[in-house]
């Protein structure tokens, strides 16, 4: 069996491979000379009139690995302005090995010369890659971003390999990420947390599982591996959080992938919780749109901890000193950790397992008690101390935490619907959880082209059984023309049965509609389908023309549409592979009813949907009709079903009427449920 559709599985398929990502969050400028790099500061020569103009893409991402670059080499050298990225893009492409991945701590905005690009490319086939410092990650979003605007396929790929270089890592034990593969240091194979290892990964592959920006040219093999890693990244996450006295806590820097139990970094990195790593996963689980009870807990667990780990009466002091050439710094100034009422609150890096205190070290790995025992290389090489939480817990936890609390009560469906007038069907249900709003679900009404759906359904079985080839050439007489709408198929003439099912699905034309049902030998195979599937509650008798003569319709309850829909999430109508996709396909890309379910969402919402629609007389339009497919936040579908019936609204309102109600789910099913 076919796994389950998510919301990346709804987009067109481009490739061979797939993909699609949570916003990383930029890393903190750290403590030590030169000072960080920021885009403003970049310069170069200006662009070339003649080369197209783009907009800047964020390097947040890759700053933490620039200023690494530039602590060690200096930063006396030429380089591209943010909106070059066709000229960075290319060097995140030289840098890029052969395996996928990249390694740590490179400045993709420098010039290159022509030496430089001959011994990168002679590197791609050397092994190791790092995840350190938000590495590989910040890439394969850059590149995704860049793909947005250049649409050079080189771009695109280039992502997808990274991609599949972080999901073909992905720690077996648990779920984290390794710092560093091949390891070559004792702390290299640990599940790392640090520098937003595992987080920042995840956050890029949920957006893969949702197809939200720039990842919105995910393939379906890929986003199911998205998913399926991110389940198990945040199962692990969960796993790993620290406890005190039987209290949830924080989080570790590093954990032993056997052992899963904190384990030391770097020789100065002994096994502590991290309140800046801490801080980060924080913010990562909040951003899950339904958070489960154990994700709340984590959080709760997590934030008490970070308030009562807070330093107060004390700062951070620099003062002039002795320049200093270090291996990977130089320094100008010193730090003291100094007394002061007025200061806010200050946290330390890291914190002792057990009691909670601060814990300090040097290179030799051996811990000292005061921060004046801190060599000058790590006092003026490393941020012992730092405000990491202090927005997290003034602003944004609360913000949250308010957010969590609003949602208590489902949405009033007949004030969403009294402008509407007539009647109003509607029914939704989130495919994860299974909560359902629903009004009128369990009454019929009339489908229009709506009906359009299982017939597709019922051509795409039979293409399956070899009783229709999608290649074949069907001839179009006169006798085939329909009043209604249509979408570019002309006759006299002649389209295979793939273009008339494009047609169908895709402009919702009726010639192609009734071929099809000939083809297929009539309404009632169509009807049968379904309640071969387990569809009840749908009567399908009439075609287009006699719809039209008869003034008939085929009938649906919005409960029978969400069992179709449902079916085809979790590909249970029989269909191959090929079937399937082909259909998320077509429904992806329906030009109609732009106002509809797609009316109030927000911009990149993934929908596949039917429309239908039926004319006005006598003051009143039988039907406005919308039903689909919509992705969640969280990479999760809900399936939606709305008609409106005998409305003698305008045409603005009823689909204003669709739209709100599709944003009533959308939100309600969003936050976590009751």
């Amino acid at each position: 069996m076919m796994p389950a559709m998510r919301a990346s599985t709804l987009i067109a398929i481009v490739g061979s491979a797939g993909i699609t990502a949570c916003t990383t969050v930029p890393a903190p400028p750290p403590m030590q000379a030169p000072p960080p790099v920021r885009p403003s500061e970049i310069v170069a020569a200006p662009v070339p009139a003649a080369v197209p103009v783009y907009a800047a893409v964020s390097l947040d991402g890759v700053a933490d690995g620039i200023n690494h670059y530039r602590n060690r080499n200096g930063s006396d050298y030429a380089r591209y302005v943010p909106e070059q990225i066709v000229e960075i893009a290319e060097n995140v492409l030289l840098y890029q090995r052969g395996n996928g991945g990249w390694i740590e701590n490179q400045d993709p905005t420098r010039m290159l010369g022509a030496d430089e690009r001959a011994k990168l490319a002679v590197e791609k086939a050397k092994p190791p890659i790092s995840f350190d410092n938000r590495n590989i990650s910040s890439q394969v979003e850059y590149l995704a971003a860049v793909f947005e605007q250049t649409h050079d396929v080189r771009h695109r790929a280039a992502a997808l390999r990274g991609l599949d270089a972080i999901l073909a890592h992905q720690v077996a034990s648990c779920g984290g990420w390794p710092h560093t593969v091949p390891a070559s240091e004792p702390y290299h194979a640990h599940i790392t947390i640090a520098d937003d290892v595992t987080a920042g990964l995840l956050g890029v592959l949920r957006k893969v599982a949702a197809g939200t920006p720039p990842f919105a040219f995910g393939i379906l093999t890929l986003s199911a591996r998205a998913r399926q890693a991110v389940e198990r990244g945040d199962a692990c996450l969960l796993r790993l959080q620290v406890t005190q006295q039987g209290k949830l806590a924080g989080w570790a820097g590093q954990y032993d992938a056997q052992t899963l139990r904190p384990a030391q970094g770097r020789s100065y990195e002994l096994p502590s919780i991290v309140a800046q790593e801490t801080t980060e996963i924080v913010r990562y689980l909040m951003g899950i749109d339904a958070p489960s009870a154990d994700v709340m807990r984590a959080i709760e667990g997590a934030v008490v901890w970070l308030d009562r780990s807070k330093l107060t009466g004390v700062r951070i002091e620099t003062f002039a000193a002795a320049p200093m050439k270090y291996k990977f710094h130089s320094s100008t100034t010193d730090r003291r950790l100094v007394q002061d009422p007025a200061a806010p609150p200050l946290w330390g890096r890291f914190y002792d397992l057990t009691d909670n205190t601060v814990v300090l070290a040097n290179r030799d790995g051996r811990r000292v008690q005061a921060y004046g025992d801190v060599a000058r290389e790590r006092r003026t090489g490393y941020a012992w101390y730092g405000d990491w939480p202090a927005k997290l817990l003034t602003e944004e936890y609360p913000a949250w935490k308010a957010k969590a609390r609003s949602h208590r009560s489902a949405p009033d469906l007949n004030q969403i619907v009294a402008p509407a007038g007539g009647t109003v069907g509607f029914a939704a249900v989130d495919l994860a959880s299974g909560r359902k709003l629903g009004l009128r679900e369990h009454q019929r009404f009339p489908m229009q082209s709506v009906f359009k759906l299982p017939i597709a359904v019922a051509v795409l079985v039979q293409v399956d059984a070899g009783k229709l080839d999608l290649g074949r050439v069907i001839k179009l007489g006169k006798a085939d023309a329909r009043g209604g709408v249509a979408g570019g198929i002309v006759v006299p003439g002649q389209r295979t049965i793939g273009e008339l099912l494009e047609a169908m699905v895709v402009n919702s034309d009726n010639v192609a509609c009734d071929k099809l049902l000939a083809l297929l030998g009539g309404p009632r195979v169509v009807d049968a389908r379904m309640r071969t599937i387990g569809v009840d509650g749908m009567t399908i008798r009439f075609s287009e023309r006699q719809m039209g003569v008869t003034k008939a319709d085929n009938t649906a309850t919005p409960t029978a549409i969400l069992a179709l829909l449902g079916k085809i999430a979790r590909r249970e109508l029989g269909l191959s592979e090929a079937g399937a996709n082909r259909l998320a396909d077509l429904l992806v890309r329906v030009a109609t009813g732009g106002k509809r379910l797609k009316g109030a969402l927000p911009p990149g919402t993934i929908v596949a949907h039917k429309t239908g629609t039926s004319r006005t007389e006598g003051g009143k339009t039988d039907a406005t009709n919308d039903v689909g497919l919509i992705s969640l936040p969280n990479g999760n579908l809900f399936a939606i079903a709305v008609f409106v019936h005998a409305s003698p609204a305008d045409e603005a309102t009823r689909e204003g009427v669709i739209a709100q109600l599709a944003r009533a789910a959308y939100d309600t099913f969003s936050l976590k449920g009751q």
